[in-house]
């Protein structure tokens, strides 16, 4: 009976894991690219200086990343980006992920929250995930034809950042008129 017991739950844990939807983690499907921008809002971001990473949304506004899906990456020259194919935890093919992607000027933080030059899309919803079937079936891009799903964003400066420049050019004109 034991035996019974172990091999259900070891079956049922193998089908839950082998049923999750998968999403190919990428900002471009065929010709079209959603790029990233730098400050200005035009250059897209591309190189090693910047880094990407797509998240599972938490549902919280105020701390929306969940789980990481993909690698942290570079973007390419061309502002394209590609983390992979994923199984996204939780989400059975077939359905649909929230997801949010944030990246950053590696240039002025080792990491998302210690850079000075950030910034996050907005929350969208993934194509419907490949996984189901038997085998599971092709990964599906993560901005698969949907109105809703990933739109491009600038990278902004931190506000504090500003506040500092502001302040250093304050008191450098109170200075420079004594």
């Amino acid at each position: 009976m034991n035996k019974i017991i172990a091999t259900a739950l070891g079956l049922a844990a193998f089908t839950a894991a082998y049923g999750q939807g998968t999403a190919l983690i990428q900002n471009n499907l065929g010709a079209v690219i959603t790029p990233i921008f730098q400050p200005d809002g035009a250059t897209k971001l591309a190189g090693t200086d910047y880094k990407v990473e797509v998240f599972t949304y938490s549902g919280n506004p105020a701390s929306p990343f969940g789980t990481q899906l993909g690698a942290t990456v570079s973007p390419a020259s061309n502002g394209r980006f590609s983390a992979g194919s994923v199984a996204i935890p939780g989400v059975a093919g077939g359905a649909t992920a929230q997801l949010i992607v944030r990246a950053w000027d590696a240039r002025t933080g080792a990491d998302y929250a210690s850079a000075l030059i950030n910034g996050k899309s907005a929350v969208f919803t993934s194509g419907v995930l490949g996984g189901a079937g038997n085998p599971p079936s092709t990964p599906v891009s993560m901005v698969t034809g949907l109105p809703t799903g990933f739109q491009s964003f600038a990278l902004t400066p931190e506000p504090t950042t500003i506040a500092l420049g502001a302040l250093g050019a304050a008191a450098l004109f109170i200075r420079r008129r004594k």
